[in-house]
């Protein structure tokens, strides 16, 4: 079914894609498997430290498996990784540290190194699965229609990247399939209906329900892992055994990682919630403290409007006293002014008494 193979830059992103479905059908089915990837609305701060929201991908954990979550955003053009819990506001991780992210469910299956274990450094073989990695998530960035379009970069094989990705999405479900098989025919489910007929009818199905289990949608399946999510095939009992005690030990095995996996989670809340009451509580602390010192001021200023209070009624006090002073003295200036006007009248009779006083003398005088 391999078709004619053109050039990437003649095809793009869509026909590669027609190319790996047509190759490999069952393996791009859960490649492009909505189900199996979890989306969050996401906050972060950009480069101009401005808060963002955004839709990003669940990718892994950092650094260790009970590490914090991983997420992926992509334009298309630049995959960008972040750190945080989702209810936080997550921070970029840098070029420089990448190489502490580890893939979970089901980027993990696309890989050929063990996503728990640790790495020194970026090794040459995880310089190449993260380029598949980036290229499956601008593919499922596409799918999930969060992207027009995705640009094929020319340092970046599109197509050997998703049939690589297929391959190893293959091979590691063949191993997990090829194991219960193995242990069926040992006699391990003897005396009860076959166990796998689901897998029977439709193994590329049972496999995809398998991988969507696997990698549900809540926060928490960043900490299933490998190990973890393949318990139920190692603790499996001694031959001879009913299937039926198979299936409940697989029950128990898939309960108790989710119930480990969503303790995590309620521990990393609670610590979260705990943080959160201590920040609150300093800054009550702050506000009674800043309550405390304006109290003090208000006592302070309430003294001192007292004491300007006292010596405004007492200067209001002077002030009446002087204007009743003012009125008197202006009466004694009023009278005194009477007073002189009347002297001056007098001394002006006076003044004509005498001259005619003076003219009669005169006339006596001249008589003699």
């Amino acid at each position: 079914m391999q078709e004619h193979i053109r050039s990437e830059e003649e095809r793009g992103v869509e026909d590669p894609a027609k190319d790996i479905k047509n190759e490999f059908r069952a393996q791009f089915t859960a490649l492009a498997d909505a189900g199996a990837y979890t989306f969050m609305k996401i906050s972060y701060v950009n480069e101009n430290q401005e808060g963002c929201q955004a839709d990003m991908l669940l990718f892994g954990h950092y650094y260790l498996e009970t590490g914090t979550p991983t997420w992926v955003h992509t334009d298309g053009h630049v995959v960008r990784y972040y750190r945080g819990m989702s209810y936080e506001i997550c921070e970029v991780v840098p070029e420089a540290r990448k190489s502490r992210i580890y893939p979970a469910i089901p980027f993990s299956l696309m890989g050929v190194t063990q996503s728990g274990s640790k790495k020194n450094g970026m090794t040459p073989t995880r310089q190449y699965e993260r380029l598949v990695f980036e290229t499956v998530i601008r593919s499922v960035f596409l799918l999930t229609g969060r992207l027009a379009s995705v640009p094929s970069p020319q340092d970046t094989n599109t197509l050997a990247n998703l049939k690589f990705a297929c391959l190893n999405l293959e091979e590691n479900r063949k191993s997990e399939k090829g194991r219960k098989i193995s242990l069926q025919q040992q006699g391990w489910a003897t005396g009860t209906p076959d166990a796998s007929q689901e897998e029977q009818r439709d193994p590329d199905e049972a496999s995809t329900k398998t991988l969507r289990y696997m990698a549900p949608r809540e926060t928490t399946a960043y900490l299933v892992s490998t190990k973890r999510a393949h318990t139920d095939i190692d603790s499996m009992p001694k031959p001879g055994h009913n299937a039926k005690r198979v299936s409940l030990l697989n029950h128990l095995t898939n309960y108790e990682a989710e119930v480990d996996a969503e303790l995590l989670v309620k521990g990393e809340e609670n610590r979260y919630l705990q943080m959160k009451l201590a920040k609150e509580q300093r800054a009550c602390r702050n506000a009674e403290e800043q309550w405390e010192v304006l109290s003090q001021r208000h006592d302070i200023e309430k003294e001192s409007a007292a004491r300007w209070k006292e010596k405004y009624l007492g200067i209001k006090a002077k002030y009446a006293k002087l204007k009743k002073r003012h009125g008197r003295c202006k009466d004694r200036i009023r009278v005194k002014k009477e007073e002189g006007e009347k002297s001056r009248d007098s001394k002006l009779k006076y003044q004509e008494y005498t001259r005619h006083m003076q003219i009669v003398r005169k006339d006596e005088d001249d008589e003699v």
